[in-house]
């Protein structure tokens, strides 16, 4: 009789993780061993994976029972601190409404009295400047607006508002103190009237959602497939 296809289980255990520091820039070579780690390098296809603060650690070597990983930057309130060259992005998140709003289409417009834009559950970001652009020929409706940030979606502080004085094309408003690292920002339209915007642009410093400075390291191992010649 043909013997079946021979099955190799191996648990993986992780039993030490050396340097526990590393820099805010990343590059630093940590090693981490144990068993069960696998003997391949390779990301898809099988082999190693390990994530630092949920960015991918570059895989150096991997054996059996060690792996040697490069770590990335890791961007941490701390970090903004002491590079305070980091330059502000767009933020990008998910609207609860009126994706309209984010798609670089000025003549589309939306009449939402409230977006909340979500950057994610793994991340946050501090807010440095605010850009809309109101409906065309319409920058009337949008004075009034007001734009608030959010840790947790509950409670929300207003960090800007439209006033009048408004032009038809894109208006950027500075937040001259960097605020708290915030999940999610909401637009909230005038009272006293229509609500109509066409864009909306937020910009911002990102930073992994840790607690402190300790970032969590997460192994993570998949079968290489070896097929017989």
């Amino acid at each position: 009789l043909a013997a079946g296809p021979l099955v190799f289980l191996s648990s993986l255990a992780v039993d030490s993780i050396s340097p526990s520091v590393s820099s805010h820039a990343g590059g630093t070579f940590v090693t981490i061993s144990g068993h069960g780690m696998g003997n391949g390098t390779r990301i898809i296809t099988g082999g190693a994976a390990v994530q630092v603060c949920d960015k991918l650690c570059t895989i150096v070597s991997a054996s059996y029972d060690e792996i040697v990983c490069k770590t990335p930057a890791i961007d941490t309130p701390d970090s903004y601190i002491a590079f305070d060259h980091v330059q502000p992005v767009v933020l990008v998140g998910t609207p609860s409404t009126a994706t309209q709003l984010f798609d670089d289409d000025l003549e589309s417009y939306s009449s939402a009295c409230e977006v909340i834009f979500d950057l994610g559950e793994d991340k946050l970001a501090s807010i440095t400047r605010i850009r809309f652009h109101p409906r065309l020929f319409k920058r009337n409706e949008a004075v009034g607006s007001v734009f608030e940030i959010s840790v947790d979606g509950m409670t929300y502080t207003v960090v800007a508002k439209v006033e009048q004085g408004i032009t038809d094309g894109w208006t950027e408003m500075a937040i001259r103190t960097a605020t708290d690292f915030v999940r999610y920002i909401r637009y909230s339209g005038p009272t006293s009237g229509p609500c109509s915007m066409a864009e909306l642009e937020y910009q911002g410093l990102y930073v992994n959602n840790i607690t402190g400075n300790t970032c969590p390291v997460t192994v993570a191992t998949y079968p290489v497939y070896h097929p017989s010649e």
